[in-house]
């Protein structure tokens, strides 16, 4: 489930709804008022909001329940994006109508404008990666069977997934979740140098430490899983107890840390690509006798690499290449 791609995610979402005897007609974009949509077997999706010169500012958008004669169904990404980039002066309650089922990958990313967004109790599906770049609270006016916010974090109660953090979180404790959701910590992060995770976390999706330089120092727990690509990029952790669970350090999942040393601990059986590259004050590494493989610069070219296992296999840059023909060939 959580390593499926985003458009894997949004084609699952889609299907969800709109297997018919039609496909949908998403090349067909139709205007309303101040928003774009295109129309399914099901009802609309919403794929553009038009705010801009003397209809700011507003205080509530409340988005229509039916365009083009047709209930509104779904969000699309990118529809309340902003061309702002920073929160306005002005706060904006959306509120998204009682019948919408679905909010895609983005459908809220870059909303500056929001500072309440209100779902319904319909909504079936949160893609992770929603409310990237958001400052909103949300709220459930009329509650909602699946997902619940906490203490400002928004949980999927089925997967025990955790979405979002409100500004509201910041002083909160993480909720007991499984999965912490594509970067989903953005707000509960600002100024942050330490971090505890909950022992209940088994897996950490794409992003979720991104880009954080002050963020020194992160314990993870005993029974963590999965880690991600971009989980921990760009932080100033210098160094970390990666627990013995782990059996796979995907690509890009330390780049351009801050990394002094680094163990790898018994039972990781593969090193993606770049893993740790632009870590340039790792010097030395002890690869533990379970590492097979080893992808393209997974470490930084003048860190020493000491190996347990003779078998370990060293990825080439021709067998990247072959391998992923449109990944980055960093030199």
């Amino acid at each position: 489930l959580h390593s499926t791609s985003r458009r894997q995610r949004q084609m699952c979402i889609r299907d969800r709804f709109f297997l018919s005897n039609t496909a949908v007609s998403e090349d067909i974009t139709y205007t309303e008022g101040d928003f774009s949509y295109y129309m399914t077997n099901e009802g609309a999706v919403l794929v553009d909001w038009e705010n801009s010169g003397e209809k700011l500012p507003l205080s509530t958008l409340i988005v229509p329940n039916t365009l083009g004669g047709k209930p509104v169904i779904g969000i699309g990404s990118g529809t309340f994006a902003s061309s702002q980039s920073e929160p306005i002066t002005d706060p904006l309650e959306i509120v998204i109508p009682e019948g919408v089922v679905f909010l895609e990958d983005g459908a809220f990313t870059d909303c500056c404008e929001a500072s309440i967004i209100c779902l319904p109790s319909t909504l079936e599906t949160i893609s992770e990666g929603s409310m990237f770049h958001v400052k909103a609270e949300i709220t459930f006016p009329q509650g909602n069977p699946f997902y619940v916010m906490n203490k400002g974090f928004l949980v999927d109660t089925r997967s025990e997934t955790l979405l979002y953090s409100s500004p509201c979180s910041s002083e909160e404790a993480i909720p007991p979740v499984m999965y912490l959701g594509e970067q989903c910590l953005d707000n509960w992060l600002t100024d942050k140098t330490d971090v505890v995770l909950p022992d209940s976390i088994s897996a950490i999706g794409t992003g979720v430490f991104y880009d954080l330089p002050d963020l020194e120092n992160v314990v993870l727990p005993a029974k963590l899983a999965t880690l991600s690509p971009y989980s921990f990029n760009a932080t100033g952790i210098k160094e970390l107890a990666i627990p013995s669970t782990i059996t796979q350090i995907p690509a890009y999942c330390f780049v351009n840390c801050a990394f002094t040393s680094i163990s790898i601990p018994n039972g990781v059986e593969y090193i993606g690509e770049y893993a740790f590259y632009y870590n340039w004050e790792l010097t030395e590494v002890t690869l533990s006798e379970s590492v097979q493989f080893v992808g393209y610069n997974a470490f930084p070219e003048e860190c020493s690499i000491i190996t347990v296992n003779p078998a370990t296999h060293f990825e080439t840059l021709d067998e990247y290449q072959v391998r992923d023909p449109n990944g980055e060939w960093w030199e």
